[in-house]
């Protein structure tokens, strides 16, 4: 990514950081995939989590780690969670099994082939420049038959409130509120 993009992200997400919370805290204490409460507990999109005992699993854009935290609790994984915000990841909860670091997604800090399922649940992948950098990221540090998912909005989405029973759009696309360069 680009270095000044990204630092821009990064005092975005960290001035940010505690509205988010204060806005989305019903979605911060389990495993959705979407703004429309997908849980991981149904959908099991990485599988059984009894099955990922012993395997390295590696969240990309966790913010906070709700999803990383309900994955560490519900599975024998090794968990960790990758975010470009320090401030989100202070937010995290303390899970036996998860390890949080700050990093940008076109540059994780993480060995080759060393990942046995990449993931990323709302994420950082939106709001990236180069997706392609990003992408090959996910393919060096996942190893041979791994698996990845990764789950994003559509860029309309963004003017419909969170509540996925309300269809009315609320804000309008071209605003500037979630813009992240200055």
């Amino acid at each position: 990514m680009d270095k000044e993009l990204g630092a821009v992200q990064r005092r975005h997400w960290d001035a940010d950081a505690a509205r988010y919370h204060e806005d989305h805290a019903d979605y911060l204490d389990t495993f959705f995939w979407c703004p429309e409460r997908l849980a991981e507990a149904e959908a099991r999109l990485l599988g059984d989590p009894t099955e990922l005992a012993g395997r390295t699993v590696v969240e990309v854009g966790c913010g906070s780690a709700p999803c990383a935290a309900w994955l560490a609790r519900h599975s024998s994984a090794r968990v960790v969670g990758f975010d470009i915000s320090m401030h989100m990841l202070r937010r995290a909860p303390q899970v036996d099994g998860l390890h949080l670091l700050q990093a940008d997604a076109a540059s994780l800090p993480f060995p080759e082939d060393a990942a046995d399922v990449v993931f990323s649940s709302f994420g950082g992948y939106p709001f990236l420049s180069d997706l392609g950098s990003a992408m090959a990221e996910v393919a060096r540090v996942l190893r041979p038959g791994g698996s990845s998912v990764i789950a994003v909005n559509h860029p309309t989405a963004w003017i419909f409130p969170d509540d996925p029973e309300e269809l009315t759009a609320a804000i309008p696309y071209f605003q500037d509120a979630y813009l992240e360069w200055e």
